[in-house]
C-alpha cells in the first residue's frame, strides 16, 4: 500500500510502499535526499502488516498543514476538527493557534 510521508528535515511528502518500508526499503527525499527506512527488516506477519496498513490509513485522514505564525515550523492537525475556536499547538515553540474561522 502507498502512503505519504512527511520528510522529517524539510517537510516535502515522500510517497512509500509500507510494506517494503516494513521489510527494509530505503527512501530518499527528492528534495533533500534525507533518507528514511527502518533500520532492520521486520519479520511480521501478513495479518500484523494488514493491521498496521489499517492504522496508517485511518490516522493518515485528512491533515492540513499550517506554519506557525512564531517560529514557521509546521503545525499539522485534521481538517475534519477545525471548529471555531479550535486551537493547535506549534510542537517546536508551543505557541498556540486559534481557528477564527
Amino acid at each position: 500500500m502507498l502512503t505519504n510521508v512527511i520528510c522529517s528535515q524539510c517537510n516535502t511528502p515522500i510517497t512509500i510502499d509500507i510494506d517494503l518500508y516494513l521489510k527494509g526499503q530505503v527512501y530518499n527525499c527528492s528534495n533533500c535526499n534525507h533518507k528514511i527506512g527502518v533500520e532492520e527488516e521486520t519479520d511480521l506477519e501478513p495479518e500484523k502488516i494488514l493491521l498496521f496498513k489499517k492504522f496508517a490509513k485511518e490516522k493518515r485522514g485528512d491533515a492540513t498543514k499550517i506554519p506557525c505564525p512564531d517560529c514557521r515550523t509546521m503545525i499539522t492537525f485534521q481538517s475534519k476538527d477545525i471548529k471555531k475556536g479550535k486551537e493547535v499547538t506549534c510542537p517546536n515553540c508551543k505557541v498556540v493557534v486559534t481557528y477564527t474561522g
